[in-house]
């Protein structure tokens, strides 16, 4: 008598765990999405299967992509702005003659920073 061994739920759960975890690494190495597919469908899946993880992992980094975006554009944005108050601030100090300080630097960085968390956000 031949009984097949049933696979439980958990194993399931983590066979599929890997399969996703592995479609998002050939995703991230910028494989092509059809090649991610076959790859996913030899594993088990079938195509509807792979297709649905494809498109939820294209979904899930976009929207990494746009928070990474945000957080870069906040941070860029105010060493900028602190760049700028310090400067105006030394510079406003120094009315009768002195020393400023020029935060370049500060100024700079954080305008490239925040234009870079720009394009990050409009998915560029």
């Amino acid at each position: 008598m031949n009984q097949s061994n049933p696979v439980s739920t958990d194993e399931k759960k983590q066979r599929n765990a890997e399969i996703i975890r592995f479609a998002a690494k050939l995703m991230k190495n910028g494989i092509a999405d059809n090649v991610i597919r076959s790859k996913i469908v030899v594993m088990g899946l079938t195509d509807e299967q792979a297709s649905a993880v494809i498109n939820t992992l294209r979904k899930v980094r976009k929207e990494v992509q746009r928070k990474t975006g945000q957080r870069n554009m906040v941070i860029g944005g105010l060493i900028c702005l602190a760049g700028i108050i310090i400067t105006v601030a030394t510079l406003s100090a120094t009315r009768g003659g002195g020393t400023y300080i020029l935060m370049w630097g500060a100024i700079l960085f954080g305008g490239v920073q925040c234009t870079a968390g720009v394009i990050q956000y409009l998915g560029k």
